[in-house]
């Protein structure tokens, strides 16, 4: 009896939230990061189809537009921010971020692609040396970006 009663005190004492009690509407900075990462593991392995919309699979299964101008870039990066904080992030990320993406133009041979500093992910709109369309090229740094904002 002494052991069992010693034993839900040191229970209640380490209890932490569990992601998985909340969603589909999780807290920010709430959870264990063992807990939140077993979630978001379990959450990949889901069906894209269990996560995702319609709206959302069909954006997905169009080709990706090309880019030319800031504002397209903008708000591709946008469009896919919430696409990818839903699918991979359960939400989190864009109740964090402040203002989400800057685009800025950066026409140095050593410019990096992206950067997340300060609650903004930063994507650059010249990227050197790159193999397929600038806005496919974006979307795999903005995904990067986002890892690093998580």
């Amino acid at each position: 009896m002494g052991i069992r009663v010693h034993h839900e005190k040191l229970q209640q004492r380490t209890y932490s939230p569990k992601i998985e009690d909340d969603l589909p509407n999780p807290r920010q900075h709430t959870y264990f990061g063992k807990d939140l990462a077993r979630t978001l593991r379990y959450n990949a392995e889901k069906d894209i189809e269990t996560v995702l919309g319609d709206h959302e699979i069909n954006l997905l299964q169009d080709p990706i537009p090309e880019v030319s101008s800031t504002r397209e870039s903008k708000d591709l990066m946008n469009t896919y921010f919430l696409i990818f904080d839903q699918a991979f992030f359960c939400k989190l990320l864009g109740k964090d971020l402040k203002k989400r993406i800057v685009i800025y133009d950066d026409h140095q041979n050593d410019a990096s692609l992206g950067y997340y500093k300060d609650g903004i992910i930063h994507i650059n709109m010249t990227i050197q040396d790159r193999t397929g369309p600038l806005g496919e090229k974006q979307l795999a740094v903005l995904l990067h970006e986002m890892l690093h904002a998580f």
